[in-house]
This record gives C-alpha cells, structure tokens and sequence, in this order.
C-alpha cells in the first residue's frame, strides 16, 4: 500500500512540474501560435489530473493492457489543454511529446546508472518514476535561469521552427533508442556490465548526433534567412546609392548653369519684372531643392537608407521624420543595416495596416559611449509583447520573429539591448548600443 501512495505522490509532483514546464515553454520559449484565449479551458486540466492518477495506477496495480491502453493518452495528455489555449496546431503534440522522451531519456539514464552503482536490490520502476520527477524539477529550474538570462528565444530557434519530419525522427530515434536501452541495461541480465556500459555510451552518442544534425540544420536556415535578409539590404541601399548619385549628377548641372541663371535673373530685375523674377527665383529654388539630400544625419549609409524607407513609406500614406545624429564610425555598415531596415520595416508594415494620418518617427541620442536609436510608429490594434517578444498574426509563423531577433543580435554585439513596448496605441522599439 505505501509503494501505491509514494507513486502517486511521485505522479502529483511529476504532473504539476510538467504543467509548469510546458506552460513557461509555450508562453515564454517557443513562439508556435499567438494565444486564442487568455487562460486555459480548465475542463482540460481536469482531464490530465485524470489520466495522469490513471496512468499511475495502470502501472502500479492494473493489467499491463491498461498500460499500452493509456501510455499516448499520458504522454500526450497536456496536448488538449495547450489546444484550448493557442488553438488547435499540429506541432503541438509532436513538440509535448518530444519534451515527454527527453525527460524520459535523461531519466532512464540515470536509472541505469543507479543500477550499476548500487546493484538490483531497488525497485526499478518506482526509482525511475522518482528520477523523471527529478529530471522535470531540473528542467523547470533551467527554464527559469535562462529566462532571467534573456535567453527565452535560444529554444524557440531550435525547436520551433523544425519540421514535422525532423519532429518524427527525432522521436522515433528518442524513443527507440531510449527503450532499446532501457531494455537491455535494466533488463538485459545476460549482457555483462562492461557491454552494457558500451550500449549506453552508444546510444547517448547517436542521440547527440541526431540532436546536433537538426540543430545545424536550424541554424543554417537562420544563417540563409540572414543571407536573404542581407541582399534585400544591399539591393535597398544599392538602389540608395544610385537615387544619390542622380542628386549628384543634377547639383553638377545645377552649378554648371548658375552662370547663365544669374544672368537671366539680373536681366530681370533691370527690366524691373519683379513678378517674373519672383517666379524664375521659385523655380530655381525648386530645382535646387531637388538636389539636396533629405536626410542628413552624419553617416552616408544611413542617408541612404533613410531616403528609400521615406520613399517606401510615402507609398501607404505615412510619413518618415528623423531626429538627432547617428554614428560614422563606431558602428559597421552592415550592423547599421540590420538595425534601422528591420525596424523602420517593422514600422511601414504596421502603418500599412491602418488608416488616416501616419507617422513613423526616428529618433536617435548619440554620446561618447552609447547610441540609442529609438523607431515609433502608431498601431491600429494594440500588441502583446511578452518577454520583448511580440505576438503575431502572421501566416508564416516560422519566420516572422527573424527581424527582431536579428536586430537583437546587432545589439548584443555592441553590448547593448532591444525594447520593445506597446502604449497608448504607440508601438515603440528601441536599440542601446554601447561603445568602449
């Protein structure tokens, strides 16, 4: 009787961290959906205390058909609850499940450990349940850390945006291999510890292997989606070179002419046609207008840019204003980029959504030892932004978070940080650079 009650002590505990964990991963980590609802529909946590008292009991005092009866409903249990939530997404389950056999791996493993450490006088099942326990508090403890850290989106590059065939094989391989293990370390009485040893080493070694592989494979996707990013710049700032060089050609013109210009005007004047000087005056003045630059914030890159998002942003009736001076040197050309394109993209974007009069301000604060550039721009529907990470309606939901998070590199690199804050209907995003 007491084992039963110690096993589901140890489920209660168990269940309630693996609540805890895949609540902070969903709304903290892995960015998969924006929430439908505010909470969860609580009817579903009903159903995972349920199967969760079940699932021990199957295990404890039922047949061993009621096992395999309840075993995916278990693993799975939290998947319905996640759904009434964040609204029915199929990667959902394939992610609880996959973070289900990490902890079940790391536990066994330790399971296997104690065996060999202090030989076979233990009940097995009941100290793997008690290690799981174990592995599930530790991972709360870590997810915990690296929020405090900043470090919330590390995961959600890694695992949110695999595909549902690396999900599949990254489970299968958790799963065969992690029973396969199991079966022959804990079970295995044939095979002397020394193989046994071996199989263990394998089998992690292969797992890391599978793991690494796919976070490679994540981190390429970044690195080319960077690439992409680049390109889109360098074409952005290339077609801002050439609209300068034109400005260029035409104030060389403009000067060439000022002689003859002069003239005509002096004959005007002598001729006392003072209305038609007037008007020759406003044409001139409009021509020269037209040469000058229309940002001048002490950096040519930045110039650049600046005057295509301008042009960008005239296209959806908004309008672009800039204030104080940016950096020549401090900062590189391409890190330069990266800022002011995303977020003054981030902002015509949000103005292309709404009506009415449109504003997207830029304001930067340069000193000896710091650099804050600061994009605010108005916003129709008011956004949530949870750890500097904002929700999204987009359909592509895998890629959409690339700009803020490549910007919040930028900013990481000069030591420095990005902000994100929604007020008043005011979206605003700024980024502190340090300087040594």
């Amino acid at each position: 009787m007491w084992e039963i009650a110690v096993a589901l002590g140890v489920y209660v505990v168990w269940g309630l961290f693996d609540f805890l964990n895949i609540s902070l991963v969903f709304k903290r980590f892995i960015q998969i959906d924006k929430p439908t609802r505010k909470d969860y529909n609580y009817l579903w946590l009903i159903y995972y205390v349920l199967i969760t008292i079940l699932y021990c009991l199957s295990i404890y005092r039922f047949q061993e058909i009621y096992v395999l009866i309840l075993f995916f409903p278990y693993y799975f249990r939290a998947v319905p609850l996640v759904w009434s939530k964040y609204g029915i997404n199929k990667k959902i389950p394939f992610t609880i499940f996959l973070y289900e056999e990490i902890a079940a791996t790391v536990s066994s493993n330790i399971n296997i450990l104690i065996k060999f450490i202090f030989g076979k006088d233990f009940n097995y099942k009941l100290v793997d349940d008690i290690c799981v326990t174990f592995v599930v508090i530790a991972f709360y403890i870590v997810f915990i850390t690296l929020k405090h850290m900043g470090r919330t989106r590390k995961l959600n590059i890694w695992f949110a945006n695999l595909s549902i065939k690396e999900y599949v094989v990254m489970m299968i391989a958790m799963f065969s291999l992690g029973n396969l293990e199991a079966l022959i370390c804990l079970d295995g009485e044939f095979i002397p510890s020394l193989y046994s040893l071996l199989i263990i080493v394998g089998i992690i070694c292969l797992i890391v292997m599978i793991c690494n592989s796919i976070f490679v494979s994540e981190r390429s996707k970044l690195l080319e989606n960077n690439m992409d990013t680049l390109r889109e710049h360098v074409e952005k700032l290339t077609e801002a070179y050439a609209e300068i060089d034109e400005k260029n050609v035409q104030l060389r013109r403009f000067r060439h002419d000022i002689k003859n210009l002069m003239m005509a005007l002096k004959a005007m004047i002598e001729q006392r046609k003072n209305d038609q000087a007037l008007e020759y005056i406003g044409k001139v003045w409009d021509d020269f207008q037209k040469t000058g630059r229309e940002f001048d914030t002490g950096n040519f890159v930045a110039d650049a840019l600046l005057s295509v998002k301008a042009n960008s942003a005239e296209k959806i009736g908004a309008k672009l204003t800039f204030e104080g001076f940016i950096p020549s040197t401090q900062v590189n050309d391409v890190d330069m980029v990266v800022l002011l394109t995303n977020l003054i993209d981030n902002a015509i974007e949000a103005c292309s959504k709404q009506e009415g009069s449109k504003e997207i301000i830029v304001e930067s604060t340069l000193s000896k030892y710091m650099w804050v550039l600061t994009v605010k721009n108005p916003i129709a529907v008011e956004v949530d932004i949870v750890d500097n990470r904002i929700g999204t309606s987009k359909e592509n939901k895998d890629i959409h978070g690339y700009g803020i998070l490549n910007v919040e590199r930028v900013a990481e690199k000069y030591g420095g940080m990005l902000k994100l804050k929604c007020e008043e209907k005011e979206f605003i995003a700024r980024a502190t650079l340090k300087f040594e």
